[in-house]
C-alpha cells in the first residue's frame, strides 16, 4: 500500500497546481479588468428614461475604462425581457445594465418572473425623476391639501388617471389617498400621455406622473404638489406633500447594476469609476438630463440597494391592500 503514496502526493500536488492557477489567472482577468467592451443593457427602448442618461453617461464610462460600453436595447413585456438578460447573464463585469428602484413591482404584479430584489448587484444611482400632482391650471385647488378637503366632502367623486392598474403611479396613488383618507375613483388609460390627456380635457381631475416638466413649463398643467422630501430647485413654489402632511415620496431613481455574483474587486472599479465620472461632469451631465425630466444624484451602492428596497417594500404592501380592496 506504501507505494502508491508517491503516487497519491504527486496527484494531489498537480491537483492543488491546476486549482491554483485557475484562481490565479481569475484574478488576473480581474485585475485587468476592462480589457474589452462593456455590454450596457437597457431593458426598455431607445428614447425611454434609462436609454436616454445611459447614453450620455456612456462615453464619458468608455474614456474613463479605455474600453467602449455600448447600449444595447432588450425592450419587451414592461422590461421584463432584459431584466431578464440580465439577470441571467454571466456576471464577469462585462454584461451590466439600468435598474429602476421601481422595477420590484414586476415581482408581485406579473407571475413567474425569472429574477427577483437580489439577481442584481448596485453599482451606481445617478438621476432621479419627480413625480408631479398635476390639475388643469383653472383647477380649484391650490395645493394637494385642498383637492383632499375637497375629496372627504365628495368621496368617489373625483377622478385620478394613471397608466394602468398595478402600474407604480397607480401604486403611488392608492398609498397617497390612503394616508389622505380620501376616496378617489381611478381612470386607468394606455400610457402616461393619455392619463395626463385626460387631465388636459377635463375627464379626470388629478394625475400623478413622472417626466411632466414640459407640460408645467408650458402652463399646459399646474402642479398641487411633488412627491419629494424637499422643494425642487427648479420648482421652489410647489409644496411637497412631506411638507401638506402626507408622508409620500416616490422619485424613482435610475441606475446600473450588475448580475449577482459579480466579482467584488470588478464592482468596486466600476462603481468608483461612476462616482468619479459624476462627481467631475455633474454640471454637463445634470443640463442633459434636465431636458428629459431628471435630476442628478449620487448614491454608492448601499444606498441605491437601500432605496430599491424602501420601494419595493412600499409597493408590495400598497398592491396587497388593492387586491384586498376589489
Amino acid at each position: 500500500m506504501n507505494q502508491w503514496m508517491p503516487v497519491k502526493r504527486y496527484l494531489l500536488f498537480v491537483i492543488i497546481s491546476f486549482t491554483l492557477s485557475i484562481a490565479f489567472e481569475i484574478q488576473a482577468a480581474e485585475d485587468d479588468y476592462p480589457n474589452k467592451a462593456i455590454q450596457l443593457i437597457i431593458p426598455w427602448g431607445a428614447g425611454s428614461a434609462s436609454d436616454l442618461n445611459s447614453r450620455i453617461l456612456s462615453p464619458l464610462l468608455g474614456e474613463y475604462f479605455k474600453q467602449p460600453f455600448v447600449v444595447v436595447n432588450k425592450p419587451g413585456a414592461g422590461g421584463v425581457i432584459g431584466h431578464t438578460f440580465l439577470a441571467k447573464s454571466k456576471p464577469d463585469g462585462y454584461t451590466i445594465g439600468a435598474v429602476s428602484s421601481l422595477f420590484g413591482v414586476y415581482l408581485f404584479t406579473i407571475k413567474d418572473v425569472e429574477f427577483n430584489l437580489d439577481s442584481f448587484v448596485p453599482i451606481c444611482a445617478f438621476v432621479k425623476t419627480p413625480m408631479f400632482l398635476l390639475v388643469k391650471p383653472e383647477a380649484p385647488w391650490k395645493t394637494f391639501k385642498d383637492f383632499a378637503e375637497d375629496a372627504k366632502r365628495n368621496p368617489g367623486n373625483l377622478r385620478y388617471s394613471t397608466l394602468g392598474i398595478a402600474s407604480a403611479a397607480n401604486l403611488v396613488a392608492v398609498d397617497l389617498f390612503k394616508k389622505g383618507g380620501i376616496k378617489v375613483t381611478h381612470i386607468p388609460y394606455a400610457g402616461t400621455g393619455d392619463a395626463l390627456g385626460a387631465v388636459i380635457g377635463g375627464h379626470v381631475d388629478i394625475a400623478p406622473s413622472w417626466g411632466s416638466s414640459g407640460y408645467l413649463k408650458s402652463g399646459t398643467l399646474r402642479a398641487l404638489a411633488v412627491a419629494e422630501r424637499e422643494r425642487l430647485e427648479d420648482y421652489p413654489d410647489i409644496p411637497t406633500l412631506v411638507e401638506l402632511g402626507y408622508p409620500v415620496v416616490a422619485f424613482p431613481i435610475y441606475g446600473h447594476s450588475a448580475p449577482k455574483g459579480t466579482p467584488k474587486n470588478v464592482l468596486a472599479k466600476l462603481t468608483k469609476g461612476y462616482l468619479e465620472i459624476l462627481k467631475t461632469n455633474k454640471k454637463s451631465i445634470s443640463a442633459a438630463v434636465k431636458k428629459f425630466d431628471q435630476i442628478v444624484i449620487i448614491m454608492g451602492p448601499d444606498e441605491y440597494y437601500k432605496q430599491m428596497k424602501e420601494d419595493y417594500e412600499n409597493m408590495k404592501n400598497t398592491f396587497l391592500e388593492l387586491q384586498k380592496n376589489k
